[in-house]
């Protein structure tokens, strides 16, 4: 069973007065007294509270989030907890300090250099991210996946996007975080089948070369690899109610004016279907006829 815990202020502060919390914790068994890495641990256990105990481990997670963001965090301006984390699972919300991340960079670097080059080659195939492609998963799981993302939003700071929970957003738009992920300027550019993706300084000079603006016609090798992308997926059958709704939403934006050309040239119809295509249009211009004659635009 888990508990959460507060460290609290024995004297008043330039932050706080004394009694307040300084730091929210979740734990297990004797980890309210163990000691942190970036907070200190009460010598007087008169000043740690456990606040909330016999929890679940999801529970304690998410009771720990909300007392942080009921008390605030200091590093954020926001409050009087020194917690460096929203709390939860992980270290989500974490700001790295410059020097940390030049640290950690460090390390990094310095760690790869010292690995022979069988290391290295052992390491990069170890840390090659796996592919999901044409894996079929159980509905539990496809449950659980869908759960796990739910609430969760993208974010970027101009140079970078993540993704957090929604809960968490005040905090970050605090920092100049906005919704949404970047958006490239890049364009697509095509030649003979080729396909390339440049910033619009390059683009005079592969216009000049003769490529042509847009993604353009797929070649029949990049076709192939679609069609076999997509071999063996079932389609997912629409209900009675999914069908009527269209039908209904289409009819009323072609009555508004509002629907337009929806790019279908080419595709073969059959005699049935372009009869009630002519019968519907018909009909529409008949309505339209009659709406004018009565005053109606």
């Amino acid at each position: 069973m888990y508990y959460i815990y507060a460290y609290l202020r024995s004297k008043n502060s330039a932050t706080a007065n004394a009694g307040t919390p300084y730091y929210i914790g979740k734990g297990e068994g004797t980890r309210a007294y163990d000691k942190h890495t970036h907070v200190n641990t009460p010598k007087d256990i008169r000043y740690i509270v456990i606040m909330e105990n016999a929890l679940s481990e999801l529970g304690a997670f998410a009771l720990e989030r909300r007392y942080i963001r009921w008390y605030g965090r200091k590093d954020l301006g926001t409050g009087i907890l020194l917690n460096q984390t929203a709390g939860g699972e992980g270290a989500c919300g974490r700001i790295a300090s410059q020097e940390t991340r030049r640290k950690l960079s460090k390390s990094t670097k310095d760690y790869y250099n010292s690995l022979t080059d069988g290391e290295k080659l052992i390491r990069r195939n170890n840390t090659k991210i796996p592919t999901t492609l044409g894996l079929t998963w159980p509905e539990e799981t496809k449950k659980q996946m869908s759960e796990s993302q739910t609430g969760k939003i993208a974010i970027n700071d101009g140079i970078k996007c993540i993704t957090i929970h929604k809960s968490l957003f005040t905090e970050y738009a605090a920092l100049g975080w906005i919704k949404g992920r970047l958006q490239s300027d890049k364009k697509y550019i095509n030649k003979d089948g080729n396909i390339k993706k440049i910033s619009p300084a390059e683009l005079d000079r592969y216009i000049i070369e003769g490529w042509e603006l847009g993604r353009g016609p797929l070649s029949q090798d990049i076709k192939d690899k679609i069609g076999q992308s997509n071999a063996g997926r079932p389609k997912k059958p629409h209900t009675a109610e999914q069908r009527k709704a269209t039908s209904d939403r289409l009819k009323q934006e072609w009555e508004d004016g509002t629907r337009s050309v929806t790019g279908m040239s080419g595709k073969n119809h059959t005699d049935e279907s372009k009869k009630k295509t002519a019968d519907s249009i018909r009909e529409w211009h008949k309505k339209r006829k009659e709406a004018k004659l009565n005053g109606h635009n």
